[in-house]
């Protein structure tokens, strides 16, 4: 495995957490983790209008937007985000609540584990993928190297060619000297 890269991201711990009681919007990928869970206890006297959980990754982006919109739009000073989820859920909300006004500091993020996205970029495709350090990109067939650099605004990280040394390379032909 590679060494971490300063573009890693960094993740909290549920129990690590300091909410802001009546300040802190919750936006969660599934309800069915302890993570999850442990969250929810944790804000156990938060008010329950704060917390949301997102089941169906084909509404997250319409649902998003109007939750931040109406929760956000009349926000006062000091209010704090806390997204729970798998590493894409988790950076396209960080965006849209980055979009929203919120400063990176005011938002945690809490990585519940399963499959990253990965980015290839030799043909620009984006996969999901289990892998820790090698897949093959399902689009044009690469075989990637999962690097550690990860792109907050893609929310994925980058695979670049596992065995490029073999590859374009001229064949050798042997010459013969008579």
């Amino acid at each position: 495995m590679q060494e971490h890269m300063l573009s890693t991201p960094v993740y909290q711990n549920v129990h690590d957490l300091h909410i802001q009681h009546g300040k802190t919007l919750f936006l969660v990928q599934s309800s069915q983790t302890i993570a999850v869970q442990d969250l929810q206890q944790k804000m156990q006297d938060e008010d329950g209008n704060h917390f949301f959980v997102f089941q169906n990754s084909a509404t997250w982006t319409k649902q998003l937007h109007r939750i931040v919109s109406q929760h956000l739009s009349q926000a006062q000073a000091g209010w704090h985000a806390v997204i729970c989820g798998e590493e894409h859920f988790i950076w396209m909300v960080d965006a849209a609540l980055r979009q929203a006004g919120l400063f990176k500091d005011e938002i945690a993020r809490v990585l519940i584990a399963g499959k990253r996205q990965v980015y290839c970029v030799h043909c620009f495709h984006m996969q999901d993928s289990a892998a820790e350090d090698f897949c093959q990109c399902e689009h044009c067939g690469v075989d990637l190297l999962i690097r550690t650099h990860f792109s907050e605004r893609l929310g994925a990280y980058m695979g670049v060619c596992a065995n490029a040394e073999s590859l374009g390379k001229p064949e050798r032909k042997e010459v013969s000297h008579v």
